[in-house]
């Protein structure tokens, strides 16, 4: 009888702990930026950095470039329950934008345009 409560014990917590895993990584998934570049030039560069963090990190476009009219989904599936975060996107003159505190938790769309 003992080790059948132990046994249903240790089924449950492993349940609990195996329902709290799938959350986060269902989390995760949802984690994404939708990056729309409505302006004349290119983007070589795209980064998206954890608010906390006090330096960029790597450039999320990687070997590729987003065009002018273009669009793309940048994933932001980094392992954190993090969800707000600090985009930067630069052009082929060098040029940036930024933009700080971006909640990307449930998506997020960043629509640049010449103006910005």
């Amino acid at each position: 009888m003992k080790n059948r409560k132990i046994a249903a014990f240790a089924s449950i917590i492993t349940l609990i702990i195996g329902s709290f895993y799938a959350m986060l990584v269902q989390a995760d998934e949802l984690k994404f930026i939708r990056l729309v570049n409505n302006t004349d030039q290119a983007i070589f560069f795209f980064y998206a950095s954890p608010q906390s963090s006090r330096s960029w990190r790597s450039d999320r476009l990687g070997s590729s470039v987003l065009l002018e009219n273009y669009n793309i989904r940048i994933d932001i599936n980094d392992g954190t329950n993090q969800c707000v975060y600090d985009l930067k996107a630069v052009f082929e003159d060098e040029q940036y934008i930024t933009r700080y505190g971006v909640n990307v938790c449930d998506g997020f769309k960043w629509i640049l345009r010449e103006d910005d």
